[in-house]
């Protein structure tokens, strides 16, 4: 069988598990699938109708986030981490800007549980994904800015990463290695990030360069 065919076998299984797993009756297992829903269409949107896959998979995590409000604080977070790799991958084929504000919104909610202190490891891979959201909005806005709040994200999370490869190594944890390549993963970005605020600065500086010569 084909992936595609594979992805579509799982969605549609999905879908039949909410027919059976009503919200009203089983509201748990009605999230679950729902969840299983934004995955098969995540994965479809990746080979195939991009944004109407993705469009589903956002109306399945919000239907789990809704279910999850108040009563699963990790799920609920985790459902937001979700939603906004869902309007990343939007964003890259359609209203990059507001998709991108979604996500970051998305993103923040999901940083509000899992905190620095409490959970260092999901807090710093959030904050290397809203990097990404922030760089991916600054190709259409005041570069500058969100390329600043990116190069922030990536070397906090660059520091965490750091710090727990240090942590796991001294227990012998194998999962140390991991943790120092996401580290390494960040600092390469921050080097893109520096070349972002670089060309802003140089293009910003043209841009007032002519415009004194236009008015003298």
């Amino acid at each position: 069988m084909r992936p595609r065919q594979r992805t579509a076998g799982r969605a549609q299984a999905a879908i039949e598990a909410l027919a059976f797993f009503t919200e009203r009756e089983h509201p748990h297992e009605h999230a679950e699938a729902q969840l299983l829903l934004w995955s098969a269409y995540s994965a479809l949107a990746e080979v195939e109708d991009k944004v109407e896959n993705c469009r589903l998979a956002i109306d399945a995590c919000r239907a789990a986030i809704r279910i999850y409000e108040g009563h699963s604080p990790a799920e609920h977070a985790d459902a937001h981490k979700s939603l906004g790799y869902s309007f990343i991958t939007l964003a890259e084929a359609v209203d990059k800007a507001d998709n991108c504000r979604r996500a970051i919104d998305a993103y923040s909610v999901a940083m509000e549980y899992y905190t620095a202190d409490l959970a260092p490891g999901e807090h710093a891979e959030i904050l290397r994904d809203l990097a990404y959201a922030y760089i991916t909005i600054s190709e259409v806005e005041d570069r500058e800015k969100w390329g600043r709040k990116a190069l922030r994200a990536y070397k906090k999370a660059s520091r965490i990463f750091e710090a727990l490869s240090l942590e796991l190594e001294a227990e012998n944890d194998p999962e140390s290695a991991e943790m120092r390549k996401c580290a390494e993963r960040c600092r390469r970005s921050m080097e893109s990030c520096k070349g972002i605020l670089k060309a802003s600065r140089r293009t910003g500086s043209r841009a007032s360069t002519a415009g004194k010569q236009g008015s003298g």
